[in-house]
């Protein structure tokens, strides 16, 4: 008989758990410009963790940075992400990039469609 509230802890612990995830995200910064004689333009947007955050429209960029405390309901240091050129997030944009390491695309502005961040 001790079986079942035994199981129905887990059960709220796994719960609790889904409930955090689903409700986390992280602040990207999209950087674009700084080469030559042009100052460096930052956009920051909001990506949920776990899903594909899709841009109307494109950006283009040259990097992409984590923002420094920017998260929500997860801790930022266990969180990695990734741009894709397209929307569906099927055409690599970049490699995996974290808090500590931004991902440094090019001196030239290149297409982002899409992001997807998870935890690592």
């Amino acid at each position: 008989m001790m079986m079942i509230p035994a199981l129905l802890l887990m059960f709220m612990a796994f719960a609790a758990t889904l409930a955090v995830t689903n409700n986390a995200s992280i602040g990207i910064d999209i950087i674009y410009g700084g080469v030559s004689l042009f100052p460096a333009i930052s956009v920051r947007k909001t990506v949920d963790i776990g899903n594909l955050k899709t841009f109307d429209g494109e950006f283009f960029c040259t990097s992409l940075a984590m923002a420094a405390n920017k998260s929500v309901n997860v801790d930022w240091t266990t969180l990695e992400c990734r741009a894709y050129i397209d929307a569906a997030g099927l055409q690599r944009g970049s490699a995996p990039f974290r808090y500590d390491s931004p991902a440094l695309l090019s001196t030239n502005e290149v297409v982002i469609g899409s992001i997807l961040c998870y935890v690592v």
